[in-house]
Parts: C-alpha cells; structure tokens; sequence
C-alpha cells in the first residue's frame, strides 16, 4: 500500500441521514396492483448509521463523531443501541426529535435487487442550525447523502444549496469533505442539489447510475458498462468543482479519478463464490466507508478503490451488511 503523508489524527466528523431499514425478502417485486409475498423481515441501521459502523470496525481506534436527527422513539432508541456498540464512535452531536426517519427496504429473493420506501421526516428537517461546528472536531467530514435532506438540498442564494454552505463550513474548520448522494428518480435534482453543492466537495462517490443523473448520460449497453463513457463521466464531474478524488461503483467494477494528477484506474470487483451474497443492502454504504478510510490514512487513489471494493464484498456476505466488515489490515490481506 502506498502512503501518503498521513498527519490525520483527530477523526472522522460524520453528518446526515440516519435511518432504520425495515428490511423484508419478496419473491419478486410485483407489477403495479399486483400481490407479492413479504417473509423474513428484520429491522437494521441504515443511511449514515451503516458508514460510521462500517468504519469503527475497520479501525476500533478511529475517534468518530455523529451528527444527525432520530426520532424520540424505539426506532431512534434502536440506532443508539446499535452505534452504542462502538467505543470509539461518539453519539453527543445526535439530535431527538419527532420521528426516526425508516425505510422499507424489499429485496428480491433471486436477483437480490432493492427497492427502497423511504419515510424521510427527521431527515429532511436536518438543517444548518442543528450542525455545531464548534463541538465537531475531526480531520474528514462526511456528509451523507445529497437528495436525501431536503432542507439540505435546498437551495442557498450564496452557496447553490444549504449542504455546500455546510460543506464550506466543514472545510472553514480544517476538515476535507466526504460526499455521497442516493439514487433519486426526479433527474432534475441532481442538477439543482448536487452539481452546486461539488465545488465544495474534496472526495466524492457514487453509484453508475447517480453518476449517469449527475452528467446525463448512460453507462451500460448490451455489451455492459461503457468504460469510455465512464472515464468521460469521471472527467465532468471534476469540472463540477471536486478537488481530490472521484470513484463510482458499479456491480462488476470501480472507476476512479484522482484529480490532482489527472491519474484514472479500473478495478474488478471482488470475485466472489456461488450463494455468497446474503443481501446487497449497505454495500455502497461499506465501499464508501473504504475509501474515506483509506483517504483518511493517506493511502492512494488506487489502494484506496481496492479498499472499498473489499469492504463492500464483505457486507455482502451477510444479512446484517455491518457485521461482515473486519479490521482495515486484515482486510487488506485476506482480499477476497
């Protein structure tokens, strides 16, 4: 692994969308106004809850710090039971109030495809207000995820929207800035909450698909995933202002532009034996934690997109995504 000058010491500040999954298996997800069969429900941390897990098991000693809005009832209990798990994960910046925002998660027993309902309430009233940048110490600040804050998302005369605003203030503090953003079907989102808010962004991942809404384009023809396209794609989203990194995962690889130096990588996914994969629910979640980690250590670009691709293999291989992920060097040695 190749290091970079790695003087990061104070932690990761993780902000934004907490969530419990209400996660069920269907036989096939039904065409409009037909029955499906539901079985084998269970409830998980989901949104931001699932990074700051994912990156406490890859390092107990990493101090991380969170900040968010849960509800005032069991589901808001059940998150801090949960993050409550880590010692090195500190919950004193977590606002109660109302309702914890839920999802309802449907995966298809065959295919393992997600379908999310999601119930944003505490998360679309998360505002700049509620983000204390004078009790928020770390060296990265994550902010998780675009298009799924609304009073976030929303937009601001002077920074585009109130998450740059936020973002400019994280990187006021000394802080590199961390983004992911969620699939969204309205397309005119990302043009009016994430094209503005990038130029305040230091690293940035995405799936293809959210990269496709970013720039307009599709990734995928019957031969598969267009890698020019991607590497055109990697290309404008720098032009949006991104300054340090740009990765986008995609089921069978991983794009990255480092965009300092200009550098671009493709890497494979992990190859991973027949019935591994016990549910895809966190794996982007678990590849972002990857590689703001590494990011965080200095690592390259390169080792960095490895990183994340390992992580994300093992939160596929369980039910609880979380509880595959194991310490960052053990990771990296027993690469899947």
């Amino acid at each position: 692994m190749n290091h970079h000058k790695y003087r990061n010491t104070k932690g990761i500040v993780a902000v934004g969308c907490i969530v419990t999954d209400v996660c069920y298996t269907i036989d096939k997800y039904p065409r409009k106004g037909n029955l499906t069969k539901i079985y084998k429900p269970f409830l998980s941390t989901g949104g931001l809850s699932n990074i700051v897990i994912d990156l406490a098991r890859l390092d107990k000693n990493l101090p991380i710090t969170v900040g968010g809005v849960i509800g005032t009832d069991e589901h808001g209990d059940f998150i801090l039971e949960k993050l409550g798990q880590y010692p090195n994960v500190n919950l004193n910046n977590i606002i109660r109030r109302g309702r914890t925002s839920t999802s309802y998660v449907m995966t298809e027993a065959c295919s393992k495809e997600r379908t999310f309902f999601y119930d944003s309430v505490g998360n679309d009233e998360l505002s700049p207000k509620d983000i204390d940048f004078s009790a928020l110490k770390g060296d990265f600040f994550i902010l998780e995820y675009l298009l799924s804050l609304d009073a976030l998302d929303a937009f601001d005369t002077e920074y585009g929207t109130k998450s740059a605003y936020v973002l400019n203030q994280a990187q006021k503090a000394g802080m590199k800035t961390f983004v992911d953003v969620i699939s969204e079907e309205k397309k005119e989102r990302y043009k009016t909450a994430v094209i503005p808010t990038l130029k305040y962004v230091d690293y940035f991942t995405c799936n293809e698909i959210e990269a496709g809404s970013i720039v307009g384009t599709k990734h995928h023809d019957d031969a598969g995933i267009d890698d020019n396209n991607m590497f055109a794609t990697l290309e404008k989203i720098r032009t949006f202002g991104v300054s340090e990194w740009i990765v986008i995962h995609a089921p069978s690889c991983a794009f990255g532009l480092n965009c300092k130096t200009g550098e671009t990588f493709k890497k494979p996914s992990a190859s991973l034996p027949k019935d591994y994969i016990k549910g895809t629910i966190g794996a982007g979640d678990a590849f972002a934690a990857g590689v703001v980690y590494a990011a965080y250590k200095g690592l390259d670009l390169e080792t960095a997109m490895i990183a994340g691709i390992q992580c994300a293999a093992r939160a596929l291989g369980q039910i609880d995504n979380n509880l595959g992920v194991i310490p960052f060097e053990q990771m990296m040695v027993e690469q899947l």
